[in-house]
């Protein structure tokens, strides 16, 4: 397996757990945590770099590397998405629409013809099952911290298919639970999406971008301006959201 994250990478991590013990605190709280998926790229030898550009996902080798966001302003902003019209409201003469291509262009993700939650994806008990040992997922959660363990595994040339698959699946639930598509619990993972890991080699003709637009991004914005019983906003993408805010003003 490789090395572990060094104590200077994870005390860097911009995690869930960081946002977990931040409850009590009354500034508003991201659940996503961008610099933890960026180390763990970083750890990534020419072997492991392939198998990402092979499903598509290739952008996020390029995850750059956020040391501050002003979490005041990232609240501000998803407060001003639309999910109807799928745009940010900047005030009354001003929308700006975001599309699935926006999110190709931003972080280098599948954009393909197949939907990620379509009728193909609702897949059998014993499909799931695969995919959860496949994946290194325990069938009592879907664990970002599971996932992880097999990502940072040791692959070679040498290496099997089934290690090699293995990767590939537990690399898109990282980066979704990390990044694109954050649970509202720490160390979880939104589970809808798994039925489009069955066969890795068809992972790149999803349209993971239009699912990022359209189930975590709008469902985080509806959200946010809730408040909770201690007075906190909950956000849970609002990296995503500020990453798709400076490229539509290009």
């Amino acid at each position: 397996m490789s090395d572990p994250l060094s104590t200077k990478e994870v005390t860097e991590y911009d995690s869930n757990e960081e946002s977990q013990t931040s409850s009590t605190t009354k500034s508003p709280t991201s659940r996503t945590s961008a610099k933890t998926l960026y180390w763990i790229i970083k750890k990534f030898n020419p072997i492991k770099r392939q198998l990402v550009k092979e499903i598509g996902f290739g952008g996020l080798l390029e995850l750059p590397l956020w040391n501050s966001i002003s979490r005041i302003f990232s609240t501000w902003l998803l407060g001003q998405v639309d999910c109807i019209d799928f745009t940010i409201v900047l005030d009354a003469a001003r929308r700006l629409q975001f599309t699935p291509q926006d999110v190709n262009k931003v972080f280098g993700i599948p954009c393909g013809h197949r939907d990620v939650l379509g009728p193909e994806t609702q897949i059998s008990d014993a499909a799931m099952v695969y995919i959860r040992e496949q994946a290194g997922i325990s069938m009592s959660k879907i664990s970002l911290k599971d996932a992880e363990k097999i990502v940072l595994m040791d692959l070679s040339e040498n290496s099997t298919r089934l290690q090699k698959d293995s990767f590939k699946m537990a690399f898109v639930i990282i980066a979704m639970g990390h990044l694109l598509s954050p649970s509202t619990k720490y160390d979880h993972v939104n589970i809808d999406f798994l039925g489009a890991l069955r066969c890795t080699e068809e992972i790149g003709q999803y349209n993971w971008c239009a699912y990022v637009i359209t189930c975590p991004l709008c469902k985080t914005s509806e959200c946010t301006l809730k408040r909770t019983s201690s007075t906190r906003y909950r956000q849970t993408c609002s990296w995503t959201t500020l990453k798709l805010f400076p490229a539509r003003y290009q």
